[in-house]
């Protein structure tokens, strides 16, 4: 029997995804907002919300204001498109989406999405949502998860209390989410979102697409994740996007372009992603940016045992082979020619880190101006396939010079950004639900005089 909650398996409430009842599974009229979430376009100056009804609306509406100026709300329309799921049924879901005019910096806003009832007319507004924009002071955290499921969404209450306590600017989720977004006609993905409405309605969404999201050639992603700043990035969807943070220059990138044989033309996809690449890096002011973060789904470095490690790392790090016998497409010489410090992935349901790494092996033993990337994986939020197996009977000889830790139970990321410094804490979830203990600290130094443009 497969397990419940897995890809193409009907999900179940369990301890983590019923949370102070904020779950999906309750049932949302016609065109009741459901699906809330939002992602900031640059430095939070701007922030685009999108949600979803199961019916088609006259008008929709985002209505936000000062939390400390509520009798100040301003309004917006949205833009509205109807969204077919490609299965037998060709079920359809009506999506909204409204940018905000400029916000300001340091402060905590409310709001609602609304739409209009095609029958009476009257507007059914969402509950209220807050989030804030980040304070002027260089210093800020962040969140960081992936492969996270309906059920056994065991980091999710972790990740609930840490979105709502505004604590950290946004959230990176480096992919697959829900397994599947796609299943059922497309019902998983609606309960996926709703269950992190209490997440992703708080807490800016900047995450990248993972093989989870591919069925029918990526749509579910493209269009429940299109507030992402992929025009603003130049580029044409939300699966290759760039965003600025203070001093971090974040690259989303869908490494899928390698991996998955889904998209009609994946050579040409692919080619134009790489070319973008080279623009959005070659283009950034070091002395700006001084940190350079990519993240994407599919790991180049990692040590489980899986195929995800021995083959398909080497092939995204080294290219991929054409027709004639030679090789194309190799992102870690992009990555080492732009001087990229840090590759955030998942996939592997694990936490592991390197130490400076390239060409596989390792530039040093430590973390103080490294001369090449470090790679770091956090694919252990939680979802019912399981997680990843090593091999822990490997000696020191048998395994690469670049390894440096690796976890296999459950767990999210957090991460304290300075101009000099990026401090990456990786915490337990345990499986009753409660918080563990830290299991994993250390810190990347630069020495911002090393910064080029």
């Amino acid at each position: 029997m497969p397990c419940v909650g897995c890809p193409g398996v009907w999900s179940i409430p369990d301890i983590y995804n019923t949370l102070n009842n904020e779950n999906w599974n309750i049932t949302y009229g016609p065109t009741q907002p459901q699906q809330v979430h939002f992602s900031f376009a640059s430095d939070t100056a701007y922030a685009r919300f999108q949600f979803s009804t199961l019916a088609s609306s006259p008008q929709s509406y985002l209505k936000y204001w000062p939390a400390e100026r509520q009798d100040e709300p301003i309004t917006v329309n949205t833009e509205d498109w109807t969204f077919v799921d490609g299965g037998a049924q060709r079920r359809p879901l009506y999506m909204h989406q409204a940018t905000t005019k400029r916000l300001e910096s340091g402060c905590k806003y409310q709001y609602q999405v609304g739409s209009q009832s095609p029958k009476t007319g009257s507007v059914e507004w969402s509950s209220t949502f807050d989030f804030h924009t980040a304070s002027s002071s260089q210093e800020f955290e962040f969140l960081i998860t992936g492969d996270l499921g309906v059920t056994k969404a065991v980091a999710l209450p972790h990740l609930i209390t840490a979105a709502q306590s505004h604590n950290y600017d946004f959230i990176v989720n480096v992919g697959d989410q829900g397994y599947d977004l796609a299943d059922f006609e497309g019902i998983k993905g609606d309960q996926y979102m709703n269950m992190m409405q209490a997440v992703y309605g708080h807490l800016s969404y900047q995450g990248v697409q993972g093989n989870h999201e591919v069925t029918y050639d990526g749509s579910h992603y493209k269009n429940r994740f299109k507030m992402v700043p992929y025009e603003e990035s130049g580029y044409k969807d939300p699966l290759v996007y760039s965003y600025n943070h203070k001093s971090i220059h974040f690259v989303f990138f869908s490494t899928e372009l390698y991996i998955s044989d889904v998209y009609s033309d994946h050579e040409k996809e692919l080619q134009e992603a790489l070319a973008w690449l080279e623009i959005d890096l070659g283009s950034v002011d070091r002395n700006k940016y001084p940190w350079i973060i990519f993240v994407t789904h599919h790991p180049i470095y990692c040590t489980a045992e899986s195929k995800s490690c021995s083959k398909d790392g080497e092939m995204i790090r080294n290219g991929k082979t054409g027709k004639d016998g030679k090789r194309w497409g190799a992102l870690e010489p992009i990555l080492q020619k732009h001087k990229v410090d840090l590759y955030l992935s998942g996939h592997v349901h694990a936490y592991e880190r390197t130490w400076p790494v390239a060409d596989n092996r390792a530039t040093s033993m430590d973390y103080e101006n490294p001369s090449s990337l470090v790679a770091l994986i956090v694919g252990n939020a939680g979802e019912a396939e399981g997680n990843a197996g090593y091999n822990a009977a490997a000696s020191a000889e048998e395994l690469p010079d670049w390894k440096a830790f690796h976890y296999d139970g459950y767990g999210f990321s957090t991460v304290k950004a300075t101009p000099s410094s990026l401090e990456f804490t990786h915490k337990e979830a345990k499986l009753d639900g409660s918080l563990g203990r830290i299991i994993d600290q250390f810190t990347i130094h630069k020495e911002q005089d090393d910064n080029e443009n």
